[in-house]
């Protein structure tokens, strides 16, 4: 009993659990459903393939990622985050390691095939900062400059399974 109550702990923490949450937005007058995930190592919002967010515009074709797109950038982001960290930039002192904290950030997934690869965007942001005062970044992408590590992002191949891209913002 104790060995099949160990395996169906470790398959729901493998598998993880999520709350889903369904957010309408609207963005010059076309409606979209984006989905708001809690998982128990992240949380945050998968954007529909008809928002076109400020960063990523006309980049590939767009797609609406799905929980496994998304449980797969996770997972290549959390072990690779600390190598492509590796030399901090805009951390330390007052703002937070990255690698360090990285269940601290809401997060924002955007879809695009680039050359026929499969990439995620994901668009980070410290809990503290926004996402208890607003909700807006449920339905925007958040853009803020300067903010140090407080605000980054990075891009996932979902295909060849590897992180690039990876911006911090500045200090002013």
């Amino acid at each position: 009993m104790k060995i099949l109550t160990l395996f169906i702990l470790m398959t729901l923490y493998s598998c993880g659990i999520y709350k889903t949450e369904m957010v309408n937005g609207k963005i010059e007058g076309l409606e979209y459903q984006n989905i708001y995930i809690e998982h128990n190592n992240y949380s945050g919002v998968i954007f529909s393939k008809e928002y076109d967010p400020f960063g990523i515009q006309g980049i590939g074709n767009k797609f609406t990622p799905t929980m496994a797109d998304i449980d797969s950038a996770e997972y290549i982001l959390r072990h690779e985050i600390k190598e492509i960290n590796k030399n901090r930039p805009n951390q330390g002192r007052d703002c937070p390691v990255i690698h360090k904290n990285l269940s601290k950030y809401k997060r924002q997934y955007f879809g695009r095939t680039e050359n026929g690869e499969k990439i995620i965007y994901i668009n980070c942001f410290w809990t503290n900062n926004y996402s208890k005062v607003q909700t807006y970044w449920k339905t925007e992408e958040v853009n803020v400059l300067d903010g140090c590590s407080f605000f980054w992002s990075i891009k996932v191949n979902l295909t060849r399974k590897f992180l690039f891209e990876f911006g911090v913002n500045g200090s002013a």
